[in-house]
């Protein structure tokens, strides 16, 4: 009996729909989940919207964002569950910190990958370069670094770093391939805004701006702001909704996706050469560089180089690839820290060629894109000897 085009067409759709179900329940068994899985899992105290930069970040009229004091966060959403805490002043809590002191302080400035919320307290990069140096030297290990910052918020990071511990020796600021972009695109850190370099367009010179209208008042959290969004910017798409009730769906869909757009929703395009997606930051980074980006890189690197000769502190910097699994920085960042002036010390020859041992991944089992335990204790064999040899001419 011949089958009609309808009944085939019933009997394939059937076979299609087993088929994608299967796949599902092979995907829910090997320890996958749909998107929103880790949210759901904390509570709104220890994770609310599930990332640290919505519980951490507060609004500041000089930094942009900064870390909330006191803060403590459970990140459920990476392998490990790490606890994540701040002190009074917002600083990274670790191995080798206390505020109170005179012993000489070496300084860590940058962004997520410094500020290390994917491992506790005593795993990030400057607590294991604390563990190294405390066998030889009495010093003060300052994480001052905060996720979503830019070289802007950095440089003056380390100002206020400064003022308020005049005892630095040695600082090291960690540049991410994404810093291109945030350099110049104040809302890159959505609904937070950070200070950037903008060119004048009547001396055609690169000067800074500064957050003059925030979303909240300063010192508040964005949290509320975040829940208080207008109802067409909550609206999710049909592609979020499916992607929360299947982790089949879900995870095809990070293949293609960038992540992070929920950084950019309501970020308003500035004049640029030609069309960007708003939700493509390589696209961003690419437009940043092409317009400005190195030369910008280079006279901050150059300002935070010359503070620190001000205050008799020496100044390295070294780099990571931004949300990738190969490590090394590029070329270009090495010839940019040459014709600033600045030291380069390299992780290139740790963490070649393959770097994922040393790459958190969420709980989910998608890579996450910074660095694990293991991942910041080979930093710290890097930069501890160096930090270990400047100290000891310093002693001199």
């Amino acid at each position: 009996m011949k089958l009609t085009i309808r009944k085939k067409l019933g009997y394939t759709l059937v076979v299609l729909v087993a088929f994608v179900a299967a796949l599902e329940v092979v995907f829910r068994l090997a320890g996958f989940h749909p998107a929103g899985y880790e949210e759901r899992r904390g509570s709104p105290e220890d994770t609310p919207r599930g990332d640290p930069v919505a519980y951490f970040a507060v609004c500041d009229p000089i930094l942009g964002f900064r870390n909330c004091p006191n803060g403590s966060f459970r990140y459920w959403g990476v392998e490990g569950e790490p606890l994540v805490t701040t002190d009074e002043c917002g600083y990274r809590n670790g191995f080798g910190w206390k505020a109170e002191g005179t012993a000489p302080i070496v300084l860590f400035l940058g962004d997520s990958y410094m500020f290390a919320a994917e491992v506790d307290d005593n795993e990030t990069g400057p607590s294991e370069v604390a563990k190294l140096l405390e066998k030889e030297f009495d010093v003060r290990v300052l994480n001052a670094g905060v996720r979503g910052f830019n070289t802007v918020q950095s440089k003056r990071m380390l100002r206020e770093c400064f003022e308020r511990f005049p005892s630095i020796r040695v600082v090291v600021y960690t540049f991410c391939v994404n810093d291109y972009g945030e350099n110049m695109i104040p809302e890159m850190r959505f609904p937070a805004e950070a200070p950037v370099v903008v060119r004048d367009p009547e001396t055609n010179r690169f000067v800074e701006t500064d957050v003059t209208n925030p979303r909240v008042p300063w010192g508040s959290n964005f949290r509320q702001w975040c829940a208080d969004r207008p109802e067409h910017e909550q609206a999710a798409s049909w592609t979020d909704a499916a992607a929360g009730g299947s982790a089949l769906f879900h995870h095809c869909r990070l293949g293609w996706r960038w992540t992070d757009v929920v950084y950019f929703r309501g970020l308003q395009l500035l004049e640029r050469d030609q069309p960007v997606p708003v939700d493509d930051v390589l696209m961003w980074q690419a437009w940043a560089v092409h317009n400005g980006g190195r030369e910008i890189l280079r006279q901050l690197l150059g300002e935070m180089q010359q503070d620190c000769d001000e205050h008799q502190a020496t100044f390295l910097v070294t780099g990571a690839t931004y949300n990738e699994l190969n490590i090394p920085e590029a070329p270009t960042f090495a010839e940019d820290c040459a014709k600033a002036g600045v030291r380069l010390v390299s992780l290139d020859a740790k963490f070649t060629p393959d770097a994922r041992p040393y790459i958190a991944k969420f709980t989910n089992g998608v890579w996450e894109g910074h660095f694990n335990a293991r991942g910041n204790r080979a930093f710290a064999e890097v930069l501890a000897p160096v930090v270990m040899s400047t100290l000891r001419q310093s002693a001199r």
